[in-house]
């Protein structure tokens, strides 16, 4: 798999937010302050997609596009269950 995007989210709201990764239904509960890197990685057969975001009241949803998978880090550690909600 290779890198194609790096996104940096901060949640500035002063809340807990959720980010809501598409078409997966995956979502994380994201604290206050708290830096999120979202890297984009795709196979080498896959072509370059465009990811879309939404903005909704409690967070953000962002949405892949076929043959990418979308990995989450704060701190340089991934994200995993322990800090997915739902």
């Amino acid at each position: 798999m290779r890198l194609v995007q790096k996104l940096i989210y901060v949640n500035s709201s002063g809340k807990d937010v959720r980010i809501f990764l598409e078409p997966w239904a995956e979502q994380f509960q994201i604290a206050p302050g708290t830096r999120i890197e979202i890297l984009v990685h795709t196979s080498d057969e896959t072509m370059e997609g465009i990811l879309e975001f939404e903005q909704v009241e409690d967070g953000l949803i962002v949405y892949g596009y076929e043959g990418c998978v979308i990995n989450l880090k704060s701190n340089g550690h991934d994200l995993d269950s322990s800090t997915q909600i739902g």
